[in-house]
């Protein structure tokens, strides 16, 4: 599913929309997950790929985020969306490594 539309500005913009429901590794072209059940979605490379990308938690499983190689997210080898249906988070490249916000 792609998901367009217009801002202020005359140029249009696409995102890119999935819904995973088992491991999966996110690519530069990802925008937004929709996530169910207890799965894994591993980052592209921090140096190659800045984001944002979006995930959100449509269930009770534990949806963990991971980096590639060493690559750490807000220092740690790994994220956990709790099993609380509708928690979300946002991850963005500092060009090295993968922060929360």
């Amino acid at each position: 599913v792609t998901i367009s539309g217009s801002g202020s500005s005359s140029a249009a913009s696409s995102v890119s929309y999935s819904f995973k429901s088992g491991n999966f590794s996110v690519t530069a072209a990802d925008y937004f997950f929709a996530c169910s059940g207890s799965i894994t979605g591993t980052l592209p490379n921090a140096t190659t790929s800045t984001g944002p990308f979006h995930f959100k938690n449509m269930g009770t499983g534990l949806v963990s985020l991971t980096g590639v190689s060493s690559q750490t997210i807000d220092e740690t080898g790994a994220f956990h969306l709790s099993g609380v249906k509708y928690d979300a988070v946002s991850v963005f490249s500092n060009g090295a490594n993968w922060l929360l916000f």
